[in-house]
């Protein structure tokens, strides 16, 4: 008894089909009444999807000469067919902001490109210089595809290293995979798993500052606890909502809960002592319009340059129909940035 490994290319004219898969060795081909059938024999089913013929007799048992000549026009092009299309229908997705397979096609065209390069190095050589081993360079194509496009070297190094059995290329391996790696980086910093993640502004990385910056909701730092104003409000009516608050400004709603603007307590206090104008001045004689409005569900990244580049303390939030939800404040953020980041550094 023993065991024994092979690979077979699938010819492009194979007709779909069930198929008798055979295996014997040069012995006992030798001997006599040896019975291929029912020692190391299995049924296998074909599905060609490059040509429309059929097997008509239900099995089709081919020699060892008619394989071999099936297999002189173009092999392996089914295979090829298939991933092909799965390697357009993968750009197709990923394009349209869907989520589609990588891991095959990836393999795939770092296959081709690694066969291509090395059969167009020996034909413009004739291989006289020398013959360079085209499938060496399929799995380091391999290896330096998914080691670029996943950014896992590692991996790519030791994952094709295993499914092939190719530790005798290590060297090779390490080397393209560094290289891809390597070039990679220089021009995007994210894998393809993690790019539309950073871009969206979710993505949790080893800067302390940024991730404390991702886990903060803007939602959750919301505070409405700043009295509203009437935009024909008086004067008058400002003094009796002033008297019972400490709020240094003040948001201008409309019925429909549209936020208008603000009205800050320096502003009232210019006519506050003048009793003449209770009635003559109104919000909208007072009202003025914040530096910046914050969105319900902007990341925090984002708040905080509009507050820098504003220089405001406090700022409106608002949903996306322009209703007034309350206000965000500097001093907030911070306390919540203080308590998230002795989070962080406690698990650590």
């Amino acid at each position: 008894g023993g065991r024994g490994a092979g690979a077979l290319e699938l010819p492009v004219t194979l007709p779909t089909g069930n198929y008798r898969l055979i295996a014997y060795t040069a012995q006992n081909e030798a001997e006599e009444g040896y019975d291929y059938e029912g020692i190391a024999a299995k049924t296998l089913s074909v599905f060609n999807v490059a040509s429309t013929e059929r097997v008509k007799n239900g099995v089709e048992i081919l020699s060892e000469e008619e394989y071999k000549e099936r297999c002189r026009v173009q092999p392996g092009m089914t295979k090829g067919l298939a991933l092909q299309w799965d390697d357009g229908r993968l750009t197709l997705t990923n394009a349209g902001g869907g989520v589609g397979g990588t891991f095959g096609p990836t393999l795939f065209v770092g296959a081709i490109v690694g066969f291509v390069v090395s059969r167009l190095l020996n034909v413009a050589t004739g291989a006289t210089l020398w013959d360079i081993p085209e499938p060496n360079f399929v799995l380091v194509g391999m290896a330096a595809m998914m080691a670029g496009v996943m950014q896992a070297p590692m991996t790519s190094i030791f994952l094709i290293a295993e499914i092939t059995g190719g530790y005798d290329l290590l060297v090779p391996l390490i080397t393209a995979s560094a290289v891809s790696f390597g070039v990679t980086r220089i021009w995007e910093r994210y894998s393809i798993y993690t790019k539309r993640i950073a871009q969206s502004g979710e993505l949790l990385t080893h800067d302390s500052d940024q991730a404390v910056l991702t886990l903060l909701k803007t939602s959750d730092l919301v505070r409405d606890k700043y009295p509203r104003l009437d935009l024909d409000a008086t004067l008058g009516d400002i003094m009796d909502t002033v008297s019972n608050s400490t709020a240094a400004i003040f948001p201008v709603v409309g019925k429909d809960g549209i936020f208008q603007g603000v009205v800050e307590m320096d502003d009232i206090r210019k006519h506050m002592f003048d009793s003449a104008k209770y009635d003559s001045v109104r919000v909208f004689n007072l009202m003025k319009q914040p530096p910046a409005y914050v969105e319900r569900d902007e990341k925090m990244s984002s708040v905080i340059d509009k507050f820098e580049k504003s220089g405001a303390w406090r700022l409106p939030v608002l949903d996306a129909q322009k209703h007034y939800l309350g206000f965000i404040s500097k001093s907030r953020i911070l306390m919540a940035y203080r308590e998230e980041l002795k989070s962080i550094s406690a698990e650590d």
